[in-house]
């Protein structure tokens, strides 16, 4: 077992970025976009308190979200600022990872 020096943001979609995601697709519901989450990993030292991650890594998290569903930026509502990611999604921060994997990690830039 080996557990990687990183802390987990887990991220869940809120009715407003539901609401939103819908609208792309013709107010269709999509179980998708209902049932995603998203886990983020970060330094351990960044996750102590919700408020300074948020204002830290909301806007790049807030552009990941948001081309999930539209890759075209002039689809992506204008206010991404802290508050409104924090409207829009959950936020659960969990202690590190534990790698239970037998080959090693290959990490994939985007």
């Amino acid at each position: 077992m080996r557990i990687p020096n990183r802390s987990a943001i887990v991220i869940r979609p809120r009715q407003p970025y539901i609401r939103w995601a819908e609208t792309l697709h013709s107010g269709t519901p999509n179980l998708t976009i209902r049932s995603r989450v998203a886990v983020y990993l970060l330094d351990e030292p960044s996750v102590r308190k919700e408020g300074p991650f948020v204002e830290r890594f909301s806007p790049r998290i807030f552009e990941i979200e948001l081309s999930a569903c539209a890759p075209n930026e002039a689809d992506w509502p204008t206010d991404r600022s802290a508050e409104t990611f924090r409207e829009w999604f959950e936020i659960s921060m969990e202690l590190g990872p534990i790698d239970l994997g037998q080959k090693p990690i290959v990490v994939r830039d985007l």
